[in-house]
């Protein structure tokens, strides 16, 4: 069994995140529904730069109501579990779900973690950078 972690990018900085992801020996998801922003670090281009083969874009766990007030609506979730299986390995693998949002609480990352913790049976741990990361048993 592996785990699900979750990752609001905000607050963190982009090399923090990829000692994180190597430490942990897991594929970066991320389930932004735009992979878009200002700050080029933050793009799918900056993202899959950084990441290499560890960054994957999944735009089927995106919230398509991420501009609004709307109820959390992901894009094709069933697609996204199917192309998780497909990809080799990835269903073995820690993983870490990453959006923008600070607050996991508010954010679609955490009906996406329930989904595939429910698909998976794997436990979620969501990663902060406010918790130094030796409690996360990273460093």
């Amino acid at each position: 069994m592996s785990t699900i972690y979750t990752l609001g990018y905000s607050g963190w900085k982009p090399e923090a995140i990829k000692r994180v992801a190597e430490r942990l020996g897991a594929i970066v998801l991320d389930v932004r529904a735009s992979a878009r922003s200002r700050r080029a670090a933050w793009t799918a281009k900056g993202f899959a730069e950084l990441l290499g083969d560890r960054y994957v874009r999944f735009r089927e766990f995106g919230n398509v109501n991420y501009r609004g007030d709307a109820p959390i609506e992901l894009a094709d979730p069933e697609a996204g579990i199917q192309r998780l299986r497909d990809i080799q390995g990835a269903d073995r693998r820690p993983m870490i779900l990453l959006c923008a949002c600070p607050d996991v609480a508010v954010c679609h990352r955490k009906v996406v973690a329930d989904l595939l913790a429910d698909e998976l049976g794997w436990p979620i741990e969501h990663l902060s950078p406010e918790v130094p990361p030796k409690q996360h048993g990273l460093f």
